[in-house]
């Protein structure tokens, strides 16, 4: 079985450099942009204690971290937004609450 990754299933909603200048610049919220159905099936094949678990250290220095290390592109644009960090923030937030 493959291992979930919580932070892939996150980036992926970032999208691409200019879409996530398009989400800072009119304070999008990312998670909208998810489809439900998808989410429900991806939340409904995992156990409440293991979702729990896989966003246990889900936040936004680790998010920063992995988007330093891994889309520098992204990880750019987010630093250098006046609202990037918060609006991350958020974005983990609403997706903790979504997943869970």
């Amino acid at each position: 079985m493959k291992k979930i990754d919580v932070e892939s299933i996150f980036l992926s909603l970032l999208g691409s450099v200019n879409i996530l200048k398009w989400y800072l610049k009119n304070n999008i919220d990312s998670i909208s942009y998810i489809p439900s159905l998808w989410l429900d099936l991806t939340v409904a094949a995992i156990p409440k204690y293991k979702r729990r678990e896989l966003l246990s250290d889900f936040n936004i220095d680790r998010v920063l971290d992995i988007l330093k290390r891994q889309r520098q592109d992204l990880y750019k644009v987010l630093i250098d937004h006046p609202h990037g960090r918060r609006w991350l923030g958020e974005q983990i937030v609403e997706f903790r609450r979504k997943f869970l």
